[in-house]
């Protein structure tokens, strides 16, 4: 009899514990998926800077070399530097790291009104 609770017992346990998992893991899916634009899109703006950095050490590498590379190198890089890596929503909305830190305040803000308005009544 006390080995079939203790059975029971830990079948119950196991439960809950797969149970807990599963529902951080589906939380944890839920809060990425929103931010993971803003993730890639600071990755790739992190490369651009890179790649500028590269063809700048290129341009000062080469300026006394040739003349011609040189002005191909400084007009791609006055090129890049007039069209900035942006990601953007429907050309109004920047997706960076900025969006991340509105949608925690606009979330935060929401709950506390919720919350206000919870203790009115």
């Amino acid at each position: 009899m006390n080995m079939a609770n203790n059975i029971e017992s830990a079948n119950t346990l196991l439960t809950i514990w797969s149970n807990t998992i599963s529902f951080a893991i589906e939380c944890l899916q839920l809060a990425l998926i929103p931010c993971l634009p803003a993730i890639a899109a600071e990755f790739i703006a992190a490369e651009v800077d890179k790649i500028k950095l590269c063809l700048l050490n290129e341009f000062v590498d080469e300026y006394a070399r040739t003349k011609q590379k040189s002005e191909e190198i400084k007009d791609f890089l006055d090129y890049v530097n007039a069209r900035p890596y942006r990601f953007r929503i429907w050309r109004t909305i920047d997706v960076d790291a900025s969006l991340l830190v509105g949608l925690v305040s606009l979330c935060t803000t929401y709950l506390i009104v919720i919350i206000q308005f919870t203790h009115l009544y």
